[in-house]
């Protein structure tokens, strides 16, 4: 994502890392669930990266998140996770996007 240049490949990308993270849990009916999340949620992804200028603490999340994974840290992988989901939708918010939650 760092390098893309098209913002509509962005929510295509940040799809791609969260399910590359998950895909290891070998539970299809979750894995399809989140899919159906991030395809509803895409477009919010995208305007919170690109109009809201979110890139760069979503990038940084994304890699603290990936940290801990790496270290097999499930609970700081699921802190990271949390706080990156609520913030998201916190900016979103905030910014009048999301009205009801």
């Amino acid at each position: 994502m760092d390098a893309e240049p098209d913002v509509a490949r962005w929510g295509a990308l940040n799809r791609t890392f969260h399910q590359a993270l998950y895909s290891g849990c070998g539970n299809a009916r979750l894995l399809g669930l989140i899919e159906a999340h991030h395809n509803a949620a895409d477009r919010y992804v995208r305007m919170l990266l690109s109009s809201l200028d979110y890139r760069g603490v979503s990038q940084a999340e994304h890699r603290e998140l990936l940290a801990a994974c790496r270290k097999r840290d499930a609970a700081e992988a699921v802190r990271v996770l949390k706080k990156h989901l609520c913030d998201g939708m916190e900016t979103l918010a905030k910014a009048g996007i999301l009205r009801n939650r």
